[in-house]
């Protein structure tokens, strides 16, 4: 394997800094002149996120240094150090963290798009396109499916995911599952049933799982008849669990599925959006309760309200044009008009989607520090 990576060729490319590709293979010497186990933990993570990946991503701008990085880690997922390889996936999380939230459009963290972007993934020239698909042949080549990572695996594939029929040939069910995997199943494969449009899979299990708040939202993501009071019960829920999705908010996933199986009926959307301004109020007066040591992007409050718009504007994302609102259906209408005037917020998926802030010129939006305070900057 130390052939193979001292074949890499790194004389082309460039990161955000003079020193960036000594800085790397520095720390990619450094990576392998021990086993995983030895390094202290923290101490790796600043390396990783602080020195390694500050030298491959700037900002939003991901440099071409990318490739020989990416050529090291399918070395290493071929090769013995798997720990390593998980390792770097959490590095990676970052790095396209763009391209996560536009492959699946929600319960992948929220992201600070600009207004009028284009849809990155169709992007055929972007460097960072080209790295983000390379990075997706290098995972689903190495990284099989497996009962110890199985969690893991199946949360990045349905990511990657091309078609439906890909994570249906991954995922079974069968009455020996342990409940995160039921659990990491279902909601990925409610998240790939919603991104494809596609709700004809037929699946047996689901249907015959005991009626709890967990397993309502299971069913209702997956368009499956449920307990409609039980699901509704959990959107003040303050648990978490173990998946990855979402954070493993319990509220989240279960807003989301309520969105995703009433899509088509706009009685139960419109009697829900009435609920808003108060589950709003609630959530972002719980995170301020925490009294957090830092500040974070998307606390729960603003992640809802990203995922609430990724849903009901879905086939705007992406597309560059800007957006009038005559165009919008009623309920639509009323998701923006209430974030409007009532809240008096405005959410970047709308900004992925062309759709501007109420009487806030476009020019005028790339100088918001923060797209939730629109109204208090202008």
């Amino acid at each position: 394997m130390i052939n193979k990576i001292q074949d890499i060729c790194w004389d082309q490319f460039k990161g955000p800094y003079i020193t960036s590709k000594e800085e790397i293979v520095k720390i990619i010497n450094l990576l392998l002149s021990a086993d995983y186990e030895d390094f202290d933990e923290d101490e790796l993570d600043y390396i990783l996120y602080n020195d390694f990946a500050g030298n491959i991503k700037h900002q939003y701008t991901i440099y071409n240094i990318i490739f020989p990085v990416l050529d090291f880690f399918d070395i290493v997922g071929k090769g013995g150090k798997k720990q390593l390889a998980y390792k770097l996936l959490d590095v990676f999380d970052y790095i396209f963290i763009e391209y996560y939230r536009v492959s699946t459009f929600i319960l992948t963290e929220p992201v600070r798009f600009s207004m009028n972007p284009c849809n990155i993934l169709e992007d055929k020239e972007n460097i960072e396109n080209i790295a983000f698909k390379k990075y997706k042949e290098i995972f689903k080549k190495n990284f099989l499916i497996n009962e110890l990572d199985y969690m893991t695996d199946l949360y990045y594939r349905t990511i990657f995911s091309d078609s439906i029929k890909e994570i249906e040939k991954i995922i079974y069910f069968d009455q020996e599952s342990t409940i995160e995997r039921l659990t990491t199943n279902l909601i990925s494969m409610g998240i790939t049933k919603f991104k494809y449009n596609n709700y004809d899979s037929e699946d047996s299990l689901i249907k015959i799982l005991p009626n709890n708040q967990l397993n309502c939202i299971l069913k209702a993501i997956n368009h499956l008849p449920h307990d409609e009071t039980l699901l509704t019960e959990c959107f003040e829920s303050n648990e978490s669990s173990s998946f990855i999705w979402g954070r493993g908010s319990i509220s989240l996933l279960a807003i989301d599925s309520f969105l995703i199986y009433n899509f088509n009926n706009d009685k139960k959307i419109l009697s829900f959006l009435k609920k808003l301004p108060y589950l709003y109020e609630k959530w972002k007066n719980e995170y301020e309760k925490l009294k957090v040591m830092y500040e974070l992007d998307f606390p729960l409050y603003k992640y809802i309200i990203e995922d609430i718009t990724s849903i009901m504007f879905k086939e705007y994302l992406g597309f560059s044009n800007s957006k009038n609102i005559k165009i919008f259906t009623p309920v639509q209408r009323t998701v923006y008009d209430l974030l409007n005037y009532d809240l008096k917020i405005h959410s970047y998926s709308l900004l992925y989607a062309g759709i501007k802030p109420q009487k806030i010129d476009i020019s005028l939006i790339e100088n918001i520090n923060d797209i939730y305070n629109c109204y208090l900057s202008t």
